[in-house]
């Protein structure tokens, strides 16, 4: 398959619509960079070839999310084990972040893992509140529903809270307003809390 035809394959607008649509959209870019966002998009990785590609265009380069390097999964204790016997009571809110940076290496987004919960009596465990949000979103990235959603062990002792959410990466042609849609990025993070020591444990993963 040749690159147009990749391009044209791989890469769709933000919003559903015509294969019209399509080539008009595509058709505001550059072909250069039209072909290495699709090359993108399909293996989730940049040749040098795409990646210069895209740099001989600032303004497009500076929305674009850099591939990620390591997807490997990293833990860390947010909160040490206590030695004393843990209080009851609402504890100060978990929100830990995973930065994601452009080809320019600005911060493109901040991707949020917010738990809010108190010990009870016993040390069970009751959640408040919990979510997921993008903080300093340069606006080209857009929130596309959960892979993972999950809550283990509500009013118990050992407690998760678990998410890997997709956000989609857009890219906007400031000539034309046109936008195309490329790579979906995957980040993951978890919080495990003991309510008998009082540790929470935070795992996390860019993807």
């Amino acid at each position: 398959m040749v690159a147009g035809s990749i391009a044209a394959a791989a890469i769709l607008p933000m919003a559903a619509g015509t294969a019209a649509a399509s080539s008009s959209a595509s058709s505001a870019f550059p072909r250069e960079v039209v072909t290495a966002l699709a090359h993108l998009k399909a293996t989730g990785s940049l040749s040098p070839t795409d990646r210069a590609a895209l740099l001989r265009h600032p303004e497009v380069a500076a929305q674009v999310i850099e591939p990620q390097a390591d997807t490997s999964l990293h833990k860390t204790v947010a909160s040490p084990i206590s030695t004393a016997k843990v209080k009851t009571g609402c504890r100060p809110v978990q929100d830990r972040y995973i930065v994601y940076k452009t080809l320019l290496g600005f911060k493109a987004f901040e991707w949020h893992n917010y738990l809010y919960y108190c010990i009870q009596k016993g040390g069970k465990i009751k959640r408040v509140e919990r979510k997921t949000y993008l903080k300093k979103s340069d606006g080209t990235n857009y929130r596309s529903g959960y892979k993972i959603n999950s809550e283990v062990g509500n009013k118990t002792a050992h407690y998760s809270s678990a998410y890997e959410e997709a956000v989609k990466n857009c890219i906007v042609n400031p000539k034309g307003g046109a936008q195309l849609c490329t790579r979906i990025n995957y980040p993951y993070s978890k919080f495990v809390v003991n309510g008998k020591t009082g540790k929470v444990t935070y795992y996390f993963r860019k993807g």
